[in-house]
């Protein structure tokens, strides 16, 4: 069979996931990355499928809706099934997305281009599930598939996609992943991602020695400050765990000009050890001058924030995310802590209903933020529409750490309203479910004591 690269052979079809990668916003350290050479792009860049959300015609699943319908009726059409794909993966619904792209492929006769969008589309998906299982599945259909198109394409770039899949996949196989790297030519070789990958290999095959001397050297080949990203994040895959990775890296020594990237992305990884957030919050006000990059001061608010959290110093906390969200007005992490932080700990209610009301627009189905909206909305007088938010929260809350603040929350609502039974209910099942999640205890122990003490006086 030819062997050719799988770029070229469909270039009229445009790639929306080629040299991007979507910015991760999750509280998993190690966000980010760039277009970074050799390590592959990966698809579906959030960022800028924002600028494509249906408007005028409505939601954006009666957008789909109505693609999806084009798309059957138009069979041939690559360009309907290319936007069904986008506006899937704008939804958060990889696997609609993938489905589109394996159906494409078999319709098209296997066309590698859909083949490989189809294993992109998995790879991305894998990237951002929190389920671990699916996680595994996703890595392993992303392999199965980017070994399919090494069989034409045996590039060093495909060989890396192999080879990172199949450390990923549900039963790892580190030995063909070493293989793959050791196949690739020197220049490759060298860089730094392909080195670490190479470290990967090695620790999954036991030779932890050599695994951890291969990541030592690699630092020292990081030519750019992207390169910096990934070795953090290839590191954290290796070791397993964000905190061992920084534990590692921080006796290693970079490239001078990176040194205050790397100092960053070290207190990223720290971050979690409570004994270290002062001396962390010392390293971040040292490297305050020296980061520009808009991505780098991103992560620096991001640190700051939870850090001075973490020191119940409230008002520091706020002002990080709101210095944060001016470089990023939709981050939904910064939105509802700011809004949490505005509405719980500053009495400033009416200052956080700007930033509820965005988190509940970005993620509309999760408890915590519809929580934090009910509440703004109650302390502002608004209600009605605290209620309804607050019913739907608990629709959608499955742990008891979910439902306590929102039962204590919709407490206070019925009480307002004059709706005894409710409050009770609502009071005596947050008290109940309490006893599950002892550390947060402290946090309600406030809010529950007011609300005995009104549902008393009213009886």
């Amino acid at each position: 069979m030819e062997r050719r690269r799988i770029a070229a052979t469909s270039a009229s079809v445009p790639d929306p996931w080629r040299s991007s990668r979507s910015r991760r916003t999750t509280l998993a350290p190690g966000g980010g990355g760039g277009a970074l050479s050799p390590f592959p792009p990966a698809p579906g860049p959030a960022g800028q499928l924002r600028a494509e959300r249906p408007g005028s015609r409505g939601r954006l699943s009666e957008a789909i809706a109505e693609v999806r319908r084009a798309a059957e009726a138009n069979p041939q059409d690559d360009d309907l099934r290319t936007l069904l794909i986008r506006l899937s993966v704008q939804n958060d619904d990889y696997a609609a997305a993938i489905d589109v792209a394996e159906r494409t492929s078999r319709d098209r006769d296997e066309d590698p281009y859909w083949i490989r969008v189809a294993a992109d589309l998995a790879a991305r998906a894998a990237e951002v599930t929190a389920d671990p299982d699916r996680r595994a599945d996703l890595w392993t259909t992303a392999a199965e598939r980017y070994a399919e198109l090494f069989e034409i394409d045996s590039s060093d770039q495909m060989a890396l996609r192999v080879a990172n899949a199949r450390l990923q996949q549900r039963e790892p196989d580190p030995s063909r992943a070493l293989e793959l790297v050791e196949q690739m030519s020197e220049e490759t070789r060298q860089q730094p991602n392909i080195q670490m990958l190479r470290a990967r290999a090695l620790h999954e095959l036991g030779r932890e020695d050599e695994a951890l001397r291969a990541a030592s050297a690699s630092i020292g080949a990081v030519q750019e400050r992207g390169q910096m990203r990934v070795w953090f994040q290839q590191l954290d895959e290796m070791l397993k765990s964000p905190l061992a990775a920084g534990r590692f890296a921080e006796d290693l020594t970079p490239p001078s000009e990176f040194r205050d990237l790397y100092d960053l992305l070290l207190v990223v990884r720290l971050s979690p050890d409570p004994n270290r957030t002062s001396e962390l919050l010392a390293t971040l006000d040292r490297l305050d001058g020296s980061l520009s990059a808009r991505e780098d001061r991103i992560d620096f608010y991001r640190q700051r924030g939870r850090l001075l959290f973490g020191q119940q110093d409230y008002r520091g906390s706020a002002e990080a995310f709101a210095s944060a969200l001016e470089l990023e007005p939709n981050d939904l992490e910064f939105n509802n802590n700011l809004a949490y932080l505005r509405t719980t700990f500053l009495d400033d209610a009416e200052g956080a209903l700007e930033p509820a009301e965005r988190a509940a627009r970005l993620n509309p189905q999760s408890p915590t933020i519809l929580d934090t909206l009910g509440w703004v909305y109650f302390q502002t007088g608004r209600k009605m529409e605290a209620q309804q938010s607050l019913q739907q929260a608990r629709q959608y809350a499955t742990t008891p750490a979910e439902f306590v603040p929102i039962e204590v929350h919709l407490a206070f609502v019925y009480l307002d309203r004059g709706d005894l039974p409710q409050a009770r209910r609502m009071y005596t099942s947050a008290r109940e479910r309490l006893l599950e999640v002892p550390g947060l205890a402290s946090v309600y122990a406030q809010k529950l004591e007011t609300l005995r003490a009104q549902l008393e006086e009213t009886e």
